[in-house]
């Protein structure tokens, strides 16, 4: 079974973990916590797909309704990173104003003591994690003065000890729900499959078939596929810690190894597929992020030409993962472009450009940065005067 057909049986599964079994009425699962979870996940991946189409007044609408009638921390922090992307966007001051203050109160609601179930606290300990990351960005966007480096390293470590010790209490709970019977050994192995090492774990062990897995995943419990969705939550994050810091100089990784953070690109890449595998709501981010990764950064980094054409193919194994209304927006045809691009097609990746940049779908900083591409492409075919109409845009 292909990772993408994987995803989308977990995906299936999680969005109907909440539907009737057996006697159990709708209203009595509509008021239990499991449910809420189930539902508030659906909302946040419902939120962050509107991203990549550009639709972020129905992602900042659909959230916002949601909230209202609502304290759920996964919307908060989904609400919050909507808005984070536009300020990373637009760059305007007010943007990241109102994007900081969103992850405050997200960080204020996780951080809030509750009666909340252990699965629910392990969540909130990564949102919080996720919280004083993209806090600490923009607030070095606003002022990137010693201080604020200084206060900003400090909050980037607890994050860090905060995706470490989830990780840790997540696995001993699947431990300890596989002893009391809440748990099969198959599904604590598929649980355990391909996490990134070491954070492996010790407890049952053994292999499992495709058609255990999807037997597992088409009757899933909400306790599985609660805990499959938090891991593949500490996974995008861990992932992108890794994968972000791997890009460093090797002299300033040797000074993040002495302050207890780590950086290795096979490492972060295997979490983000982890979590492109799950039934998170973020399974979407970690596949457009491995697609970042390999059309835009690998392609500085990659040491040689089999390197980079190892990357390339990947790229494009994950955007036919996609469904045409995302292959369509504007974003995900600029990703499709650059591997026109890498693999020679110079007049098919214009077409796509241009074609892109007469879509409904309006961005002006979207549009700026396909007519840099069509630049470079006219550059590099020596037409140099549509080249230049095209890089002063």
């Amino acid at each position: 079974m292909s990772k993408s057909a994987s995803s989308d049986v977990a995906s299936a599964s999680f969005s109907t973990a909440s539907s009737s079994k057996g006697a159990v009425s709708r209203a009595r699962r509509s008021s239990s916590p499991a449910y809420s979870s189930l539902t508030d996940v659906q909302t946040s991946a419902r939120a962050i797909r509107y991203i990549f189409q550009a639709r972020f007044q129905d992602a900042n609408h659909l959230l916002t309704s949601n909230r209202n009638s609502s304290s759920s921390a996964s919307l908060s922090a989904t609400h919050s990173f909507v808005a984070f992307t536009q300020a990373l966007v637009s760059y305007e001051s007010d943007q990241i104003s109102d994007a900081l203050a969103l992850w405050k109160q997200t960080e204020k609601l996780c951080s809030a003591s509750k009666n909340d179930s252990a699965e629910d606290k392990l969540e909130q300990k990564v949102l919080l994690a996720d919280a004083k990351i993209c806090s600490t960005f923009l607030q070095l966007l606003q002022s990137a003065d010693f201080g604020g480096l200084l206060k900003g390293s400090w909050a980037l470590r607890q994050a860090w000890k905060l995706y470490q010790s989830t990780y840790e209490d997540l696995l001993k709970q699947i431990e300890q729900s596989f002893r009391h019977g809440e748990l099969s050994k198959t599904e604590v192995a598929i649980l355990r499959h391909n996490l990134p090492h070491p954070f492996q774990g010790d407890g049952p062990a053994g292999g499992y078939t495709a058609s255990e897995r999807d037997l597992v995943l088409s009757h899933s419990r909400p306790l599985f596929m609660r805990l499959f969705q938090i891991m593949g939550l500490v996974c995008y994050g861990f992932g992108c810690f890794h994968l972000l810091l791997s890009l460093l100089p090797g002299h300033l990784l040797k000074w993040l190894k002495f302050l207890g953070f780590e950086g290795d690109m096979h490492v972060g890449m295997r979490a983000l597929t982890y979590c492109m595998n799950s039934p998170d709501s973020k399974s979407l981010l970690a596949r457009m992020t491995l697609i970042w990764f390999h059309t835009v950064i690998q392609t500085y980094y990659a040491i040689d030409e089999d390197q980079m054409q190892e990357g390339i193919d990947s790229a494009g194994v994950l955007l036919e993962g996609l469904d045409n209304p995302l292959r369509a927006s504007p974003l995900v045809q600029f990703f499709d472009c650059r591997l026109m691009r890498y693999k020679g097609n110079f007049d098919g990746a214009i077409q796509s450009y241009t074609s892109s940049l007469e879509s409904s779908t309006y961005v002006k900083e979207i549009n700026v940065l396909l007519h840099h591409e069509i630049g470079i492409l006219r550059f590099q075919l020596q037409e140099w005067n549509s080249s230049i109409d095209h890089l002063l845009k």
